[in-house]
């Protein structure tokens, strides 16, 4: 009603030129707003862009012994098995946590300021989850997590059949969310291995965004 009645009392005085003036001064504050919205969304995807050619980048390679390689029974065994709580939380304490702390050790004896938690359950929630942060200075800190991801349990399995109606799978997770992998009934070498194939797709990161132009944009930590 109040801008009808504004509009009214200038179409009667000065006519359209002073609707398109006021036009022009109301909008000109929010070109501004658009302008700088503009500029954050396009550093953001260069950020993304620069993430996602460091994950393409071939990591060092590893040699590949006997306890590497899974023989197809233990891999047709992790393949069906859809875990519940006792054993997702044993396979935290006796295998993911022991390799996060190993990864830990060493890159403190290297200089890196890195922190290891193992964090309570949140509201909800039966089992918590592990955080492994390494401080980068002025850069963005690498983080790693593992996060037990409830599910429900798909009918034609076994755990289906006796009446389990959900299970779990251990993921990585890093700042920008799930990477879609599953940890269960990793060895405590593959979850070493799991680590630092991210941490040096991490640096490969860095090093990308530190020789673009305006690479100011950070994100906050997890």
């Amino acid at each position: 009603m109040a801008i009808g009645l504004l509009t009214l009392g200038m179409l009667m005085t000065n006519g359209i030129s002073a609707l398109q003036n006021t036009t022009v001064i109301m909008g000109l504050p929010f070109s501004f707003v658009i302008f700088f919205v503009m500029a954050g969304l396009y550093k953001s995807l260069k950020v993304e862009d620069y993430r996602r050619e460091s994950a393409n980048r071939d990591t060092a390679p590893r040699p590949l012994g006997l306890q590497d390689r899974l023989s197809w029974k233990k891999r047709l065994s992790r393949l069906m098995n859809y875990p519940g709580t006792r054993y997702t939380k044993q396979m935290m304490e006796t295998v993911c946590y022991p390799a996060m702390e190993e990864v830990a050790q060493e890159l403190r004896l290297r200089g890196a300021y890195v922190e290891l938690k193992s964090l309570p359950p949140e509201e909800g929630q039966q089992l918590g989850h592990l955080d492994l942060l390494v401080h980068m200075g002025e850069e963005q800190n690498f983080v790693y997590q593992i996060w037990p991801q409830q599910y429900s349990v798909p009918g034609f399995t076994y755990r289906a059949r006796s009446g389990k109606s959900t299970y779990y799978r251990l993921e990585t997770f890093l700042l920008e969310g799930s990477q879609g992998n599953d940890l269960m009934d990793y060895s405590k070498e593959q979850v070493i291995t799991d680590i630092l194939d991210q941490y040096e797709r991490h640096l490969n990161f860095i090093h990308l965004h530190r020789e673009a132009p305006g690479h100011s944009v950070m994100f906050p930590d997890a």
